[in-house]
């Protein structure tokens, strides 16, 4: 069975991707790679609660996949803003 927490994050978490993707890219320059990773995390979040309902099994690998996919992708984001940063000057060593 879901729990209202997992559906309230599954909403919160979709209201804000539809910011960061519609402001997020042009206005805050956020890296697309960040979003790829954002968005790992709400499918986590939507297999979650899918879960819930049919094959709790099938969808809590998938939603632990998700998670990995989206810790690994957060890693290269950083190594790339990272890696733009130090080319331009900006770094801090």
């Amino acid at each position: 069975m879901y729990q209202e927490s997992e559906i309230f994050n599954l909403v919160l978490g979709g209201i804000s991707l539809i910011f960061f993707t519609g402001f997020g890219t042009r206005r805050l320059n956020i890296p697309r790679s960040l979003l790829i990773a954002y968005g790992c995390l709400l499918l986590s979040y939507l297999f979650t609660v899918v879960e819930g309902f049919i094959a709790p099994d099938a969808f809590n690998l998938l939603e632990h996949l998700a998670v990995a996919v989206a810790g690994v992708v957060f890693a290269y984001a950083c190594l790339h803003i990272s890696r733009k940063l130090s080319s331009e000057g900006n770094g801090t060593s």
